[in-house]
């Protein structure tokens, strides 16, 4: 399950200090873009919801020219690649034909 405990999202291993705008992966920082943060970010605040290319593009991108598909799925993959996850068990999970979520955590 995610957890928003003050400023301090949590996925899974994952969590994103929203404060000091740092990611850890089980206490080992790890460095993303800012558009890849501002993506993670909006994944971990929307836990186990499925949102389209199209609704993560006008979410997250601010700048519309920038806002591409090729733009989403680069930045996913480096979410990805600095998470050491491949796209089948990544925290972010793609839906088929209908867009991507962030896969819900049992507490443990």
């Amino acid at each position: 399950m995610a957890e928003n405990i003050a400023n301090i999202l949590r996925a899974g291993s994952v969590e994103l200090d929203t404060v000091q705008r740092q990611v850890k992966q089980d206490g080992v920082i790890v460095r993303l873009l800012p558009i890849d943060l501002l993506l993670l970010e909006f994944f971990m605040r929307h836990p186990n919801q499925i949102f389209s290319s199209e609704e993560l593009l006008s979410r997250v991108w601010k700048n519309q020219r920038s806002a591409t598909n090729a733009a989403l799925r680069a930045s996913l993959k480096r979410i990805r690649k600095q998470l050491h996850e491949d796209p089948e068990n990544s925290i972010i999970e793609t839906v088929p034909y209908v867009g991507y979520r962030l896969r819900a955590f049992e507490r443990m």
